[in-house]
């Protein structure tokens, strides 16, 4: 997935909120990246972009959309009774981050704006 940065941050020269953008692709790339190496998800997500939400059964990822298109994750879920362990479930997470940047990346660019 491609990396840009908001328009409002360009125009305002905003270099701390441009870097965290950077970082942000940085971290979402490496993480497709880990995903990839797994020879892909052990499991698939269903996103939808409209409640900002991925669910695999009772687990649920969160997310933002951002000004340049992208995704920044709020928070994960279990309702399954196992309790939340980011350690036990990171590979999980990784999981729901690339179904989320498959789901953006098929969307309207503007998907966020729904």
């Amino acid at each position: 997935m491609p990396w840009s940065a908001d328009i409002g941050s360009i125009l305002r020269r905003d270099d701390q909120q441009l870097k965290a953008h950077q970082e942000h692709a940085v971290q979402l790339a490496s993480i497709r990246k880990r995903v990839n190496a797994r020879k892909g998800p052990s499991v698939r997500w269903k996103v939808d972009l409209k409640q900002h939400i991925a669910t695999f059964g009772q687990i649920s990822v969160s997310f933002y959309g951002l000004l340049n298109g992208s995704f920044s994750l709020a928070y994960y879920s279990r309702r399954d009774g196992e309790g939340l362990d980011i350690e036990r479930d990171r590979q999980l997470i990784e999981d729901a981050v690339y179904c989320i940047q498959e789901a953006v990346a098929a969307a309207d660019k503007d998907w966020f704006k729904q």
